[in-house]
This record gives C-alpha cells, sequence and structure tokens, in this order.
C-alpha cells in the first residue's frame, strides 16, 4: 500500500485520459511521455543536469472520477511519476502549478500558473474551506491532482471546467533544497511559477 503525502482535503482514485504538451528546455534531459500501468499517465519530463530538478510538461485531462466525502464531492486524477522516489521523502520536495484560460475578469489571476494547493475563486469572493479547492498529494511514483467542491453536478465557476485545467509537477531532490537553505513549504509560499522555473534551471 502507498503510503500518501498530503497537503490539502484527502482523495481517492484515479483516472485514465491525458494530453501532453511538448517542452522546449534546455539544459536538460527529456523522457518522452507514454501510457503507464494501471490506467495512469506517465508526462513527458524534463530534468535539469545542473539542478536535478525534473518538471513534468503541461497535462489535462478530458475526465475525471469522483466521490463523495462528507457535504463535497471529489474529483481526482493520478499521474505516473517515477521521479518521486526515496529522496524526495528524505527530504525533497514535489510542487504542482495549475492554470486555466477564462475570460471573466475577477478570475483572470488563473490564466497564469498557480501553486497548489489553491482556491479557485475570484478576486472579491471569501474562499469556503474546501470548496473550488485544487490540492495535490503524493506516494513514490504517483502525483495525484483533486478538485473538492459542493457542486454534485461538476459546475465550476467561471464557466470553467475541470477539463480545461493543466497542471505541470516538479520534482526537487533533498540535496538541492538543502544546499539552498529551502523547504518545499517556503516554494509553495514564496515561489511564483516564473520563480520555480529560474530555480530549476528550466526554459519554456
Amino acid at each position: 500500500m502507498k503510503k500518501w503525502i498530503t497537503l490539502g482535503l484527502g482523495a481517492l482514485t484515479l483516472f485514465t485520459s491525458c494530453q501532453k504538451d511538448g517542452v522546449l528546455v534546455s539544459d536538460a534531459t527529456t523522457t518522452s511521455a507514454t501510457s503507464a500501468s494501471n490506467g495512469m499517465i506517465t508526462a513527458r519530463t524534463t530534468t535539469s543536469s545542473s539542478t536535478g530538478i525534473s518538471a513534468s510538461s503541461w497535462m489535462q485531462s478530458s475526465a475525471w472520477n469522483s466521490y463523495d466525502s462528507a457535504s463535497f464531492r471529489i474529483y481526482t486524477t493520478e499521474i505516473s511519476a517515477p521521479e518521486v522516489s526515496g529522496d524526495v521523502f528524505g527530504g525533497g520536495a514535489v510542487v504542482t502549478y495549475g492554470r486555466v484560460s477564462v475570460s471573466a475578469p475577477e478570475y483572470a489571476q488563473f490564466n497564469d500558473p498557480q501553486v497548489l494547493p489553491f482556491y479557485f475563486v475570484g478576486t472579491n469572493a471569501r474562499p469556503q474551506k474546501n470548496a473550488f479547492y485544487f490540492f495535490d498529494r503524493y506516494a513514490p511514483g504517483t502525483v495525484r491532482i483533486s478538485y473538492s467542491t459542493m457542486a454534485t453536478d461538476g459546475s465550476m465557476p467561471a464557466g470553467a471546467s475541470l477539463s480545461q485545467f493543466q497542471f505541470r509537477t516538479f520534482v526537487i531532490p533533498a540535496s538541492f533544497l538543502a544546499e539552498h537553505n529551502l523547504t518545499q513549504e517556503d516554494i509553495r509560499s514564496h515561489y511564483t511559477y516564473m520563480q520555480m522555473m529560474d530555480l530549476a534551471g528550466i526554459k519554456e
């Protein structure tokens, strides 16, 4: 049984379909995307030779599995990520960013990548705990992305849908964090997506 590391509300299940985009990188090696066993998706991955940080391609899913938990419905998808290994659990980090293209002005911030966990709410809205909430968790070889909502029909604010959201995961070695005196929480709390890219030494 996998031991999941949770950074938000707990979640279960997995999902099978995903679309992959190519990523152009410098100072990095690339592994092409292939379908994995057990219905999981293996994203195209780039690893910087100078920092050792790995980054997936941007990924999006056209369908999500769901289950009910208390008064919430949880939608989930799972990604095969071999880079999430023993080193990560020995002081490394897994950080995921998400984005979606929407036209509603109060949701414009989400056109740019946001670090998980985050609430998908407008700039003038007050978040309700665990509602419209994206979070991730990980276990050896796997990253799971989840969305919690009170809407049983799967509807989302701003006319968005889960299939429109894109996600990108970074896996950071323990040695890199120790060398730079950083923690996973430091990055989640203080690093924008572009700062993360610069830290990783990976270019679009």
